[in-house]
C-alpha cells in the first residue's frame, strides 16, 4: 500500500560551489512506484494506475521563447512576467547558452489548477493560505538550464490575494506529493519605477536591460509628463493611495493608467534562487484546529483513492491517499470552516469521483459517494 506524505525539506535552494557551477533546478517529476522484490498487491497497482490517470488532467505547460543573445521579458497567459538574462544561466554541464531559450511555465492561481497539478498548499503538515502557485523552468535545445552561482531569476507574479505573502519553494516526493518550504523573501507592492513601466509597455519588453537588471524602461516623453511624475512620487514613497496625488481633473495618460493597473494587479518583481516550483503563500494562523476523516461505502469497493480537501475562502488545498487498511484523515485544519472534499479512484480501469461540501468541525467523518465519471466530466468535478 502506498501512503502519500509530506517530506521535511530543510533547504529550498542548495548552494553552488563555484562561480561556474549552476544553482540546482527542481524539475517536474514523474510519479513512480518504488522498486520492490515483494509481490505487488492490488492497492499498489491501483495507486500507480490512478497516478497515471490523473496525469491526463494536468495543465498544459506553456512554452515561451526567449533570445539566447540578449535579455528579454516573456509573459504567461495568466500574467506572470519573467525576465530572461542568458548570461546568468548555463547548461546542466556548465556550458554557455547558445540556442533559443524555451521557458516552461505553469500558472496555478486557484484550487482547480492546484488539484490538476497535485500542488497541495502545505508546509511540513501546516496548512498555507495561497495567493497562487507556479512552475518555472528553462531549456535550450532540449538541454536543461540552471542559474549560475549568485545569480537569480527576476519574476513578477499576479496578485490573487490582499494578504501579506512570502515566497515558498516546492518539491514533490517520489509519489508526486508536494511540500512547500518557506523563505524570508516577502512579496511587496510594486514601486512605480522603470522596471514596472517596462513590464506594462510591451514595446519596451526587449529593450532597456543592463547587467541583468531592469533599466530605462520608461520613455522620456512619459517621464516628463506631469501626471506620471506625481504618480511616480506617490508610489515610490510607499503611499498606498497614490490616486490622491494625481490631478483627476486632467486626462490621465494611457501609460500612467497602465501603471496604476499594474500596481493593483502585480507584485513587485522577486528574485527566484532556482528554477522549479514557487508559490505566494503564508502560514494559516488559526487557534482552533481539528480533523476530519474520509471514508467510502463498502459497496463502492474502493481500495485506493486520491482525496483532496479544498478551502475556497483561503485558496488552500490538502491531498491525502486513501487505502482500506489505513483510511485517510486530514489533521490540523481550521475548525468551523467551509470546505469541499473531492475524491478520485479507479475500479477495474473505470474512473470514479466524489465531491462533497462540508463544514469542518461539525462533521467528524464524511462518507464519499462515488460515481462513474468520464474524462470529459472532470472539468465540472474540479471547478471552483
Amino acid at each position: 500500500v502506498v501512503i502519500s506524505s509530506c517530506n521535511d525539506h530543510s533547504s529550498s535552494a542548495p548552494a553552488a560551489v563555484t562561480d561556474t557551477k549552476p544553482n540546482p533546478v527542481v524539475t517536474k517529476p514523474t510519479v513512480v512506484v518504488p522498486a520492490t522484490t515483494a509481490p505487488v498487491d492490488d492497492a499498489t497497482r491501483e495507486s500507480a494506475a490512478l497516478a497515471r490517470r490523473l496525469a491526463r488532467f494536468e495543465l498544459p505547460t506553456q512554452h515561451l521563447t526567449a533570445s539566447a543573445q540578449t535579455p528579454s521579458v516573456v509573459k504567461g497567459n495568466g500574467g506572470t512576467q519573467i525576465m530572461v538574462v542568458p548570461k546568468d544561466m548555463v547548461t546542466a554541464d556548465g556550458q554557455p547558452v547558445t540556442g533559443e531559450i524555451d521557458v516552461e511555465l505553469v500558472e496555478m492561481p486557484g484550487i482547480e489548477q492546484m488539484i490538476r497539478q497535485r500542488a497541495q498548499t502545505t508546509s511540513n503538515g501546516r496548512l498555507l493560505e495561497s495567493g497562487g502557485a507556479y512552475y518555472v523552468n528553462m531549456k535550450s535545445g532540449g538541454r536543461q538550464l540552471q542559474l549560475k552561482m549568485g545569480r537569480t531569476l527576476k519574476v513578477m507574479l499576479p496578485k490573487h490575494s490582499k494578504a501579506t505573502m512570502n515566497v515558498f519553494y516546492g518539491e514533490k516526493d517520489a509519489h508526486g506529493v508536494m511540500n512547500w518550504t518557506a523563505t524570508s523573501q516577502q512579496f511587496r507592492d510594486p514601486d512605480i519605477d522603470s522596471s514596472q513601466m517596462m513590464f506594462a509597455n510591451s514595446s519596451t519588453r526587449r529593450e532597456g536591460f543592463s547587467g541583468g537588471s531592469f533599466q530605462q524602461g520608461v520613455p522620456d516623453r512619459i517621464k516628463q509628463d506631469k501626471d506620471y511624475a506625481m504618480l511616480y512620487d506617490a508610489l515610490s514613497s510607499g503611499q498606498k493611495d497614490s490616486s490622491a496625488r494625481i490631478d483627476t481633473s486632467k486626462r490621465v495618460p494611457p501609460a500612467v493608467q497602465r501603471h496604476q493597473a499594474l500596481a493593483q494587479a502585480m507584485y513587485k518583481e522577486i528574485a527566484m534562487q532556482q528554477f522549479g516550483w514557487i508559490n505566494c503563500d503564508r502560514f494559516l494562523e488559526s487557534t482552533a484546529l481539528t480533523s476530519i476523516a474520509c471514508t467510502f461505502a463498502p459497496a463502492d469497493s474502493i481500495s485506493c483513492a486520491k482525496v483532496f480537501l479544498a478551502f475556497k475562502s483561503i485558496n488552500s488545498l490538502m491531498e491525502q491517499t486513501y487505502s482500506k487498511r489505513f483510511g485517510t484523515t486530514f489533521a490540523n485544519i481550521p475548525a468551523d470552516s467551509p470546505a469541499t472534499v473531492i475524491a478520485l479512484a479507479l475500479r477495474k480501469g473505470v474512473l470514479y469521483t466524489s465531491r462533497v461540501d462540508v463544514r469542518i468541525g461539525k462533521t467528524k467523518t464524511v462518507m464519499l459517494p462515488m460515481k462513474k465519471t468520464r474524462d470529459s466530466e472532470m472539468a465540472s468535478v474540479l471547478k471552483f
